[in-house]
């Protein structure tokens, strides 16, 4: 059972005055998935390991090992990104990550510049993991890289919403898989087995622009979708207690979301 926000998009999540944790996803490491019909759950990872090797399409030197795509501005705050993005750059080179910085440079001028996301989807071909990282969160000098314990076969993710709530999921993949899960796009992984996360959506634009009431929520809409239409398997990136932080500015209006960024750094002890 996913554990879902509330259907309000933007509740102070990770503002001084609440935690966000309640909106984690449920933290589920390689191994811990169910085991089929008649294997015993000792045999639980040994299954799942004999399972992905069937369906690798590649194989060791052919695929790069996991690539960090930044989405930077203009799709996210400049004013957090300037304190945010050197350190999601350290964060890649500490986890032995390429890195991909997604901008102002259009691949798909029909479409909202906020949908440039999906650029993953050529972008990460090469890669047996694909790791998607909001330029203006902050992370912890500490963080993990979850691709030396997530599950392949899975989708990870810090948070989901209600797809229904910010979207029009008339359509027969919403209907089918019947989940109703918006993966938020601060911080995904995906593997080479889940690509299909970052799948373009097909037709025109109007298509589907006229299903997303906010624009920029686009790239989110085509996850969902995506999600939805493949049955990609959902689980949480990191545990709650890490260090990952989403800057806004303060609901009384005296601090900037750049000061509430610095404000969380000094907190950590990393400023």
């Amino acid at each position: 059972m996913f554990r879902l926000a509330s259907p309000r998009y933007d509740p102070p999540y990770a503002t001084e005055s609440k935690s966000y944790e309640s909106l984690f996803l449920p933290f589920e490491p390689r191994g811990t998935r169910s085991p089929p019909p008649g294997k015993a759950p000792s045999e639980n990872r040994r299954f799942s390991e004999q399972r992905i090797g069937t369906y690798l399409f590649r194989k060791g030197s052919e695929m790069r090992s996991k690539c960090v795509h930044i989405i930077g501005p203009p799709l996210v705050s400049d004013e957090v990104a300037e304190i945010a993005m050197p350190r999601i750059h350290a964060y890649a080179n500490r986890i032995g990550a390429d890195v991909h910085v997604i901008g102002d440079k259009r691949a798909f001028p029909s479409y909202p510049i906020a949908y440039e996301r999906l650029q993953i989807y050529e972008a990460g071909r090469e890669y047996e993991w694909n790791i998607s990282i909001d330029g203006d969160l902050l992370l912890g000098r500490d963080l993990v890289d979850p691709t030396a314990y997530l599950e392949p076969s899975k989708v990870s993710l810090m948070l989901s919403f209600p797809a229904s709530e910010c979207f029009s999921v008339d359509n027969r993949f919403f209907a089918r898989d019947a989940r109703n899960v918006l993966p938020v796009q601060w911080f995904l992984v995906a593997s080479h087995l889940t690509h299909e996360l970052w799948e373009p959506l097909k037709g025109e634009p109007s298509i589907h622009i006229g299903a997303v009431a906010e624009i920029n929520r686009m790239a989110e809409y085509a996850y969902a979708y995506n999600v939805a239409k493949y049955g990609l398997e959902l689980s949480g990136v990191f545990p709650p207690s890490v260090k990952v932080f989403r800057a806004e500015p303060s609901k009384d209006g005296q601090r900037t979301a750049e000061e509430v960024a610095l404000d969380k750094l000094r907190e950590w002890g990393e400023l």
